[in-house]
């Protein structure tokens, strides 16, 4: 192999490179982001699932809810968010 065509081959492989580097940079970004996301919501999303499981505790028939811990409080125990 001649020196010019090594430096071509070198440069296919550099130009690879980079397009392998651009597209690990871009998963990267797209992970990071979903995270800040998930932590953003995160509030939001607690107290919309607490408000669910309230609404489902509610729900509940007296026999069983007497069964259940939260009993020691009141029956509409609310976290305000």
């Amino acid at each position: 192999m001649t020196v010019p065509e090594e430096h071509e081959k070198a440069k296919g492989w550099d130009r690879d490179n980079a397009i392998a580097k651009q597209a690990d940079e871009e998963l990267e970004r797209a992970a990071f982001l979903k995270i800040v996301r998930a932590m953003r919501d995160y509030a939001s999303d607690a107290a919309r699932e607490v408000h669910r499981w309230e609404r489902n505790y509610e729900r509940l028939p007296r026999t069983i809810a007497r069964c259940c811990p939260i009993t020691s409080r009141s029956t509409t125990t609310r976290i305000d968010a």
